[in-house]
């Protein structure tokens, strides 16, 4: 692994930002299925169920081949579940509301993913394959948020998580998905560029993209291959950006956190072209 600094004005051309739950968009075809939960208050459950501000963390300043963010609600198809998983469609959300009234056939399951969650994977590996072709070192950050807000049916029914979550967790499978060495240059990054202190794998460590993108490519590389592909978890504390309660967005705190995420990543990025 070659680590060098560079002044590079361009954004590094070794870095993949990928943002899978970056949109709450379901087919009306499919939303009239939806339960009462999840169309009332303006969608506010459904909206909650994905990351969906996440979508506005992704700089325009990362070309468009070296980023995916899906435009397709988690609750068609979880990409961050394996396809086969039993949560790759969830009965209810995080909060334990039901996310359906009726529930989706076998034929609706398989066409939605087939048509949302098969042709993501696909860009992220042409995305991913594509940098690394090109680079010793690829650096894959994989971009969630979290609340603290467990939400109700309205928000008189809102309460707050018994653990406060972290306003920033980074994470690599605990070594497995990324080198640690660069989660360690990452964490020193956010610290000088967003001012905030990661949590290091902790509450979360990765999941089935770090694993899919990660774990599985590196574990029967030599040695000395292991790290030229490094996943990294980034799960933020949206409520550093959001009003929980109407899931509206503050859009100057988002760019504030956006300008912050870019610069860190760029930082590590140039450490390692």
């Amino acid at each position: 692994m070659n680590m060098k600094k560079t002044s590079s004005e361009s954004f590094p051309k070794n870095i993949v930002v990928l943002a899978p739950h970056g949109s709450y968009f379901i087919p009306e075809e499919i939303k009239k299925k939806l339960s009462l939960e999840m169309k009332n208050l303006s969608h506010r459950a459904i909206k909650n169920f994905s990351d969906f501000a996440t979508r506005n963390l992704v700089s325009e300043e990362i070309p468009g081949n070296q980023k995916v963010v899906a435009d397709f609600s988690r609750a068609i198809g979880d990409p961050n579940r394996a396809r086969d998983a039993h949560d790759v469609f969830r009965e209810t959300d995080f909060n334990g509301l039901p996310v359906w009234e009726e529930k989706l056939t076998e034929e609706e399951k398989e066409g939605l993913l087939k048509k949302y969650y098969d042709q993501y994977h696909a860009q992220v590996l042409s995305v991913i394959q594509d940098v690394e072709s090109k680079n010793n070192t690829t650096i894959v950050f994989d971009i969630h948020d979290t609340g603290n807000v467990m939400m109700g049916a309205d928000p008189t029914q809102d309460i707050k998580r018994k653990e406060f979550f972290p306003e920033i967790c980074i994470g690599n499978k605990k070594g497995e998905s990324a080198s640690p060495e660069i989660l360690e240059a990452f964490s020193s990054s956010l610290e000088k560029h967003l001012g905030l202190t990661p949590s290091v794998n902790a509450p979360y460590s990765g999941a089935y993209t770090n694993i899919k993108y990660g774990v599985e490519h590196n574990k029967n590389l030599a040695p000395s291959e292991k790290f030229k592909r490094n996943v990294v978890l980034i799960e933020m504390g949206r409520y550093l950006y959001m009003d929980e309660a109407t899931q509206e967005i503050d859009f100057d705190k988002v760019k504030k956190i956006r300008e912050g995420l870019t610069a860190a990543m760029r930082e590590v990025g140039e450490m390692y072209v």
